[in-house]
């Protein structure tokens, strides 16, 4: 009974917060991201904000969701009396072998985060990769779905996208402009 009291509440504590977590980021996330978006790429046309905030806010709620569920789980195996550093180690040793194992993976991850962080598509966005054109329905850092017009959907490695026609971005309008002389005020 003791160690419901002690133990027990602490576990249910810490399930709730990284519960919490979760549904503060779910809940508030898309328009924490959508505004940080519209401040870092300039971007006036509303339609693109929307596309590159979705995309990025998928990314980060499965990269939360990921981090959330390991935290509580080993936080929660601590409580148990587990001593978590030998499984620490060996996911770290795992995690090493698995890379070396696993370069075409490691590949496609790192050319996702290019892809992301070059702005190259959007969820949303008409493309062309290779000889596949169609609007990019899903983005995550390892793959990439397209549905053409057929309505197929195509699943493609981030790694094996080499060139990628963007149909979607001239259409954007950026804030970036020449500055007449009706922009400025008068000093008083």
């Amino acid at each position: 009974m003791e160690w419901f009291f002690v133990s027990g509440i602490k576990i249910l504590a810490i399930v709730i917060l990284g519960y919490i977590l979760y549904y503060i980021f779910k809940r508030f996330g898309e328009r924490w991201v959508r505004k940080i978006t519209q401040k870092r790429y300039e971007i006036r046309d509303g339609e693109a904000i929307a596309k590159r905030a979705k995309t990025l806010y998928d990314l980060l709620t499965s990269a939360l969701k990921v981090i959330i569920i390991f935290t509580v789980f080993f936080m929660v195996l601590d409580e148990f009396g587990v001593n978590i550093a030998p499984l620490l180690t060996g996911a770290g040793i795992i995690g090493v072998a698995v890379g070396f194992g696993s370069q075409t993976l490691v590949k496609a991850y790192i050319s996702g985060i290019f892809i992301l962080v070059e702005d190259q598509f959007r969820i949303g966005d008409k493309v062309r990769i290779g000889n596949i054109e169609g609007k990019v329905e899903d983005f995550t850092l390892r793959k990439t779905a397209i549905r053409d017009k057929e309505d197929n959907l195509h699943y493609i490695p981030n790694d094996q996208i080499t060139i990628v026609s963007n149909l979607s971005k001239g259409k954007e309008i950026l804030r970036a402009r020449p500055r007449s002389s009706m922009d400025r005020t008068p000093h008083s």
